[in-house]
């Protein structure tokens, strides 16, 4: 689901809902498990209700409501280790046993039987949101990573100019740049480009000093 930018409160809620969120309802269909179908629904989800748990979910699944029952041990799917959708627990009631399970498996948030209208909605656009919030963090922490990552390499690649030429280092950077802007490529390509050349230079020659020195040894 791609979530607006963040304005107001009431936009994203009608935003998220908009979208028709897909949902998985992992719940026995009992009593409480056909009313949080039903409330779903009402809402405006596309909703499938499955008992005992799929071991495999679909990408395009938004968000899942588990069951986490009272007799409980370890609760483990195939889709739990591959970046699952957000996750609710619904649960007859509350223990520490199944609170620790809650939070080993990740939920963002908890429903207790009897299921109700009150806090439904709620918790399912908190869950939402919190999710594209932490995908709107992750994708800005992996651009910030490549950015220095880039500016290491392009670092070490003027390091390698300034020594083989003689030069400045804003000579250098220009030496880059007009490279590549000479090849339309990223300064960072020829940067690389220029480092494994050095690697490749400085293993040549190693190779043929050891040699020169056993000859001479001989």
């Amino acid at each position: 689901m791609n979530y607006p930018e963040r304005r107001r409160a009431g936009s994203i809620t009608r935003s998220i809902l908009s979208k028709q969120p897909r949902v998985l309802l992992f719940c026995p269909q009992d009593a409480d498990g056909l009313t949080l179908l039903n409330q779903l629904q009402r809402i405006g989800c596309i909703v499938e209700m499955h008992w005992p748990p799929l071991q495999e979910v679909q990408s395009e699944v938004d968000l899942i409501f588990l069951a986490i029952l009272p007799d409980v041990e370890e609760i483990d799917y195939d889709w739990l280790h591959r970046n699952p959708p957000p996750i609710i627990s619904v649960s007859s009631f509350e223990n520490p046993t199944i609170i620790d399970e809650a939070l080993r498996i990740g939920v963002m948030g908890m429903l207790t039987a009897p299921i109700r209208a009150t806090g439904l909605l709620s918790a399912l656009i908190m869950a939402l949101s919190h999710r594209w919030q932490h995908e709107k963090n992750t994708t800005r922490i992996a651009r910030l990573e490549s950015k220095f990552a880039n500016f290491r390499i392009v670092e070490e690649a003027k390091t390698i100019l300034m020594r083989m030429q003689e030069i400045g280092e804003d000579e250098a950077y220009e030496l880059l740049r007009s490279e590549a802007m000479a090849q339309r490529l990223q300064v960072e390509d020829i940067a690389r480009d220029l480092i494994h050349a050095d690697k490749l230079m400085s293993k040549t020659l190693s190779g043929k000093t050891a040699k020169a020195k056993k000859k001479c040894t001989d």
